[in-house]
């Protein structure tokens, strides 16, 4: 893994070990936000669907959660994670779904051959940074389920895989693979 794809497991963990605490991250990106557009210094100006809305809820959200386990690194889990991150910078495409048609299921079984109580997968498109990729994901902007947020904040996975590629629309795909494995006996 990158240093970049490490920082992003570190950051994952402060929100699911501290979610109050993070939640001051958030608080501090709101003074970014004009209406619906977020305008940061040096960067260019995104437009979101919700604006503030989807961010005080993750706010209010976090403020209310319970801290869960740590997420260890899980080798396997960032091999599939990174060739659905590999593939679609060579595609440009978005989505869970590999220009092969893979699942991630499909995908994890390239590189694990034992069984699992659970996975799931989050993918950012936009966001170069751990913290910036993190955010985007508990926000959650446009998704009605939460469900990228619902997966971070998740005591049902204990481990992660991530993989960082670019992405020649939306220059950088994140790619975050969740799982709980059974032991090996």
């Amino acid at each position: 893994m990158t240093e970049t794809e490490r920082e992003v497991i570190h950051e994952l963990n402060k929100a699911r070990t501290n979610p109050k605490a993070y939640a001051l991250y958030l608080k501090e990106e709101r003074q970014y936000y004009s209406g619906k557009n977020i305008s940061k210094p040096g960067e260019i100006t995104v437009k979101t669907r919700e604006g503030l809305v989807a961010v005080n809820e993750c706010i209010a959200a976090l403020e209310k959660a319970k801290p869960v386990n740590v997420l260890r690194p899980h080798k396997e889990l960032s091999k599939a994670a990174g060739w659905l991150a590999a593939d679609q910078a060579k595609t440009g495409r978005t989505g869970h779904s590999g220009s092969d048609g893979s699942t991630l299921p499909q995908r994890l079984a390239r590189y694990y051959s034992g069984s699992y109580v659970g996975i799931g997968e989050n993918i950012s498109y936009g966001g170069c940074e751990a913290r910036q990729i993190v955010m985007q994901l508990l926000i959650d902007d446009d998704v009605s389920s939460r469900g990228h947020r619902h997966n971070i904040m998740s005591a049902a996975f204990d481990c992660c895989g991530v993989a960082i590629n670019t992405h020649s629309v939306y220059r950088c795909v994140c790619v975050m693979d969740f799982g709980k494995f059974r032991s090996e006996e």
